[in-house]
């Protein structure tokens, strides 16, 4: 994160991630990411 935090989520976790993250892959297994962004507003007026 822009603060120094570090997170290392495993396979089946579930992240909130925040603007100003960075992200990359540990290891040669495939991963898939879904991207939320945007879905805590979404139907919103």
């Amino acid at each position: 994160m822009d603060d120094g935090t570090e997170l290392v989520a495993g396979p089946g976790d579930v992240t909130a991630l925040p603007s100003g993250h960075d992200a990359w892959v540990i290891g040669e297994e495939p991963v898939v990411v879904v991207d939320w962004c945007g879905a805590t507003n979404y139907g919103k007026g």
